[in-house]
């Protein structure tokens, strides 16, 4: 019961993105109970055999909890993605694990293998590394057991209050792959020494300072120096001038 109840509730939330006319593919564990004919179930290797006509949605049920290698797993996954295929991974709650292996050992659940156990800023960080990018974060199933008029209660119109979101069991993360940036021209920097009775700096100041950008600036401005600040960064500025673009104001 408790089987059933929780993977129709899934699959209702799930296709809340996925439409009818989508095609879709399900990477799920092996053995389990998920049917639906508007999904097509299969394997990695089977996935990225199909580059030539790539789903409009990928949706990873629970593979990230029996994945040794979650990076790898996922930069395969991209290998099966068009700039417009959208990524639907579910994770369980890590809150939830005593309950889960609670309810394993009563029967309730069918014994897994799980592995891993990741957070929300774990999932970001393996999609950053794999050149996706998180679009929307939902949590999802405040009660996974069947109970009559209470459960859907709790998991309609509780959980998506805003301190029962985050005791849901189960995460949906929609991603898609990253956009690729075209290179675009070198920026350059403008750097401002504000100078006050530094007449024995300025010149150091114009050797040390490192090339950043092909056009970069380096501008003084002299503020009532009791020195001769002015006169040295005039001269430092006809100097250096030929070599690099050097500005000079007084205020």
């Amino acid at each position: 019961m408790i089987r059933r109840y929780f993977y129709q509730k899934l699959k209702s939330y799930i296709h809340l993105f996925v439409r009818d006319n989508d095609s879709a593919v399900l990477l799920c564990p092996e053995g389990e109970d998920w049917s639906d004919p508007t999904m097509m179930r299969s394997t990695l290797e089977q996935c990225r055999q199909q580059q030539d006509n790539p789903p409009d949605y990928i949706v990873i049920q629970g593979m990230v909890h029996y994945e040794r290698d979650i990076q790898s797993f996922l930069n395969q996954v991209h290998t099966c993605c068009a700039p417009s295929t959208r990524l639907i991974i579910t994770y369980y709650s890590s809150l939830w694990r005593p309950f889960l292996l609670f309810a394993t050992a009563l029967g309730l659940r069918r014994r897994t293998p799980e592995q891993n156990w990741v957070s929300h800023e774990d999932m970001e960080n393996f999609l950053l590394l794999t050149d996706f990018e998180p679009v929307r974060l939902e949590g999802k199933v405040l009660c996974p057991l069947w109970i009559p008029l209470l459960s859907d209660f709790l998991n309609r119109f509780i959980a998506p209050l805003p301190f029962f979101r985050s005791l849901t069991m189960v995460n949906i993360l929609v991603a898609r792959p990253r956009a690729e940036v075209a290179a675009g021209p070198a920026p350059s920097v403008s750097v401002v020494v504000a100078a006050r009775n530094e007449a024995g700096n300025i010149e150091g100041i114009i050797r040390r300072l490192p090339r950043m950008g092909p056009d970069d600036e380096l501008i003084f401005v002299e503020g009532h120096s009791q020195d001769n600040t002015w006169e040295t960064i005039q001269a430092a500025a006809e100097k250096y001038g030929a070599a690099r673009l050097i500005r000079i104001a007084q205020q």
